[in-house]
């Protein structure tokens, strides 16, 4: 790193912020030479002993950036580095400078100074003497190149006098301190910093060009204001603490009854990722994924709805007020997710690794007392599905201060995640609970704190812009954990998505983390939890009441279809599927709605109440996905010609939806589709199924159930068997699906089955009202009978999450009870509301 800093104090130093882009976590500062040397070294020069002293390095405590610099200027580069140990002021080559301070050192003159250059001659360092620049002359050169200055009064040129171009190099760069040669009566001579170089061009070139340095005289305050009293602390004695603290962490690890400690690696939790970008770099956070939802309604996209903090491979932590309601899936984002187009498109044509991982949650463990209050237990424990994979370079844990040793331990830095791309953080520092609570009654904020909160407020009171935290934004504690710096989870944003911009005072509030510590421990499981073998091999639904309205159905035709073996069976879909158009005005056509009805006779379908539009002009289309109206879309395909099945349109008359319907929980998720005129049904693909109201034929095995999904082919479709591996029971998909901490009603009303996968591992696409029927024997025949409609999928083709469907079953006597039989019986030849009609018990 080609940077230099300047010693104002033991304690501190003073450069541009730009150098300190980087992970300033791993940077050095060397002090008293540019080359380490751990040694005393003396040799002759010109008859004279010359002795070069050890060199000094020092790891770096905090960095405080201006509030006002920012990487896309050159204006306010400058930052106060904090140390984490004093230099050592003693020795004869490590000496502070003088800062402007008082009246005699601040002199307001642009004579007398000099920067540290390289002698080509001579080979040596030098105290090289420049020329102030004419203000007018600097700013209109610097315009030229592309920068412009801001203020005039925060920075100033100077150059190196013409004469001395041809034998000066810059030993330096970026940050090389201006000085001013004062004297002082009762002190003689004394450096004064002045300034330090912005773009490392002292010495640069075979001319003399105006310089651009800081003006110190514009930051005193500010460098003042954020200095602070240090006391010192031995560096090796803090390494032997830091190395104690770690074996007895280990030690800890294997004791009897600590057997869930195991489950945290301190040797690779807690350190952030440094990505070059361009000439700079950014420092991406880990542990943090995003929480993305479905949201219910449906809309386009799932959405981000907060911050969660990996905490090992399988768990998680978050803020329990990020699970609001209205939400149908749940899911979460690790690692560097930044859009890439390239990316995405290389990964769609072929293999690729993505910087991230997207995982499903197992179990959203909420703490039993939190009672929507947020700063009251707010907090929840997430298990996920499956491991999150920590090889990838974007992926790995936040350590956790499980001993006491690490949660007493003084950090280096407090600091919180500022933006949801974890590119920036800002730095905090704590605030007791008295001084907290004021603030927050200054603010008529009605927030009560308890022993579990922890509160803050940025370190850098001058900031320009405020932190936006995320709800479920950690907060992080840099400690030493043996010769590394690791940051340690200390608390969760309580506030949902916090933004300070109308008072940048206004205190940061957390869940301390430290305080559930033992409950987080006693709701982790060792192993992963193994599924329970549920499969039933039979069902058996109650009788239908109304026997009546058997008349209704043709028992002799409905459900009877085997699909060919041709290349043009590829296309057929079940004669009973039927594909929900909406009118658009705006176009003056008809555009597919994504929602699916089942024909269950010449005048009724079925379909899910939470895909129809109730309000709008719908259309049913039976006989194939794809329009074919005129049953001449056909294609040559290796010398065979394939055909699509010939469609046409019904308009809906009207829908019936149940009357308990309720979109949040999916309850009761069943509607009537009323036809405005009979469907077809000589047409040769469109055919009622068979509704399961006769006796013979209300209960039936498990394994004559069967899913309807699109095959690979655009418009084709494949009906799968469900055996085992894919039947879910009621009772433990409701366990399930309960994990994501979602308001589904599903045991008693639903049927659920997991998806069905392509040779590539991938689920095939299905959407709403998709049938799940059975096959049966009936009449002699083999029938299919609907049982089920597809209600809601899962999200990211999931092995553990069974798609729902609604159970036709239990709703046969309110879909017998909503039918007109006025429709079902107007092709008799008399009229039965006008005869008794007899029937035999």
């Amino acid at each position: 790193v080609k940077c230099v800093v300047t010693l104002i104090s033991e304690w501190y130093v003073v450069s541009t912020a730009s150098c300190f882009e980087k992970n300033e976590k791993d940077l050095r500062i060397l002090f008293g030479g540019y080359e380490d040397l751990l040694e005393q070294k003396c040799f002759e020069r010109n008859g004279t002993t010359i002795c070069a002293y050890p060199t000094q390095s020092r790891s770096i405590g905090r960095v405080v950036a201006h509030p006002r610099f920012s990487k896309n200027t050159i204006n306010d580069n400058i930052a106060l580095i904090e140390l984490q140990s004093p230099a050592d002021t003693t020795q004869p080559h490590v000496k502070p400078i003088c800062l402007p301070v008082t009246p005699t050192l601040y002199t307001n003159q642009t004579e007398n100074f000099s920067v540290l250059a390289f002698r080509l001659t001579t080979g040596t360092i030098v105290d090289q003497s420049v020329n102030h620049v004419d203000p007018d002359f600097c700013k209109s050169v610097h315009i030229v190149a592309g920068f412009a200055i801001d203020n005039e009064e925060k920075s100033f040129c100077v150059s190196v006098p013409e004469e001395d171009v041809a034998n000066c190099d810059s030993l330096l760069g970026q940050g090389t301190p201006l000085q001013e040669h004062v004297s002082m009566v009762d002190a003689g001579e004394r450096y004064v910093l002045r300034g330090f170089d912005l773009l490392g061009l002292t010495c640069a070139g075979d001319s003399s060009i105006p310089v651009l340095y800081v003006n110190v005289y514009s930051y005193l305050d500010w460098m003042l204001y954020n200095m602070r009293y240090n006391e010192a602390v031995n560096e090796d004695e803090q390494e032997l603490i830091a190395n104690a603290t770690l074996a007895k962490w280990k030690e800890r690890q294997q004791a009897v009854g600590s057997e869930k400690l195991k489950l945290f690696n301190m040797e690779s939790c807690g350190q952030n990722v440094v990505e070059p970008r361009g000439t700079g770099s950014i420092t991406l956070i880990p542990w943090i994924g995003t929480l993305k939802i479905v949201e219910n309604p449906v809309k386009q996209n799932t959405v981000p709805d907060g911050l969660v903090v990996l905490i090992n491979e399988r768990y998680a932590l978050t803020s329990a007020n990020v699970f609001r309601p209205d939400v149908q899936w749940r899911s979460i984002v690790l690692g560097f997710n930044h859009y890439n187009p390239v990316l995405e498109i290389a990964c769609t044509f072929g293999v690729c690794d993505r910087p991230y991982q997207a995982v499903e949650i197992k179990q959203i463990t909420i703490h039993p007392q939190y009672n929507g209050t947020y700063n009251i237990h707010n907090i929840a424990l997430i298990e996920l599905v499956e491991p999150a994979n920590v090889t990838k370079r974007y992926i790995s844990p936040i350590c956790m201060p499980l001993i006491e040793e690490f949660r007493n331990s003084t950090p280096f830095e407090l600091v919180v995640p500022s933006y949801i791309y974890h590119e920036q953080s800002t730095q905090l520092e704590p605030l007791d609970p008295l001084n907290c609570q004021e603030r927050f009654a200054q603010q008529n904020a009605a927030i009560t704190l308890n022993n579990r909160s922890r509160c803050a407020v940025a370190l850098d009171k001058e900031a320009k812009e405020p932190a936006a935290l995320k709800a479920g934004a950690p907060l992080q504690t840099l400690l030493r954990v043996g010769s590394e710096k690791r940051y340690f989870l200390s608390g969760m944003n309580s506030f949902t998505d916090l933004v300070n911009y109308h008072n940048p005072g206004y205190p940061y509030l957390f869940t301390d983390t430290n305080a559930y510590l033992d409950w987080m421990l006693e709701n982790m499981q060792l192993d992963s939890t193994v599924l329970p073998d549920s499969y039933v091999e039979q069902v058996d639904p109650s009788p239908t009441r109304n026997t009546s309205r058997r008349r209704l159905f043709n028992f002799k035709t409905c459900g009877a279809y085997t699909k060919g073996s041709s290349a043009n069976a590829t296309y057929e879909t079940e004669p009973w599927h039927g594909f929900v158009h909406e009118w658009i005005e705006a176009y003056n056509s008809t555009l597919f709605t994504r929602c699916t009805v089942v024909l269950v006779s010449e005048w009724y379908a079925i379909g899910v109440a939470s895909c129809l539009k109730q309000d709008a002009k719908l259309w049913v289309q039976f006989g194939g996905y794809v329009e074919s109206d005129s049953g001449d879309n056909c294609w040559d395909a290796d010398g065979t010609t394939i055909c699509r099945p010939k469609t046409h349109r019904i308009a809906v008359e009207r829908i019936i939806v149940h009357p308990q319907y309720n979109r949040t929980g999916y309850t009761d998720d069943i509607a009537l589709v009323q036809l405005a005129t009979p469907a077809d049904v000589s047409q040769p693909h469109v055919q009622p199924i068979c509704l399961p109201i006769l006796d013979e034929v209300r209960s039936y095995a498990v394994s004559s159930m069967a899913t309807v999904t699109f095959g690979l082919a655009h418009g084709s479709f494949i009906t799968s068997k469900v055996d085992r591996t894919r039947f879910v029971p009621p009772a433990e998909c409701q366990r399930r699906w309960n994990g994501m901490a979602l308001r589904l009603q599903i045991e008693r009303t639903k049927q659920c089955n997991l998806m069905v996968r392509d040779s590539q591992n991938e689920c095939y696409p299905v959407m709403p009202g998709f049938p799940l029927h059975t096959t049966q024997q009936l009449l002699g025949e083999q029938r299919h009978f609907l049982r089920g409609l597809l209600a809601l999928r899962p999200e990211l083709c999931s092995s553990y999450y069974p798609a729902i469907y609604t159970d036709v079953d239990v709703y046969l006597d309110w879909i017998l009870d909503s039918m007109d039989e006025r429709l079902g019986t107007s092709k008799l030849p008399y009229n039965l509301t006008e005869h008794l009609i007899f029937i035999q018990k």
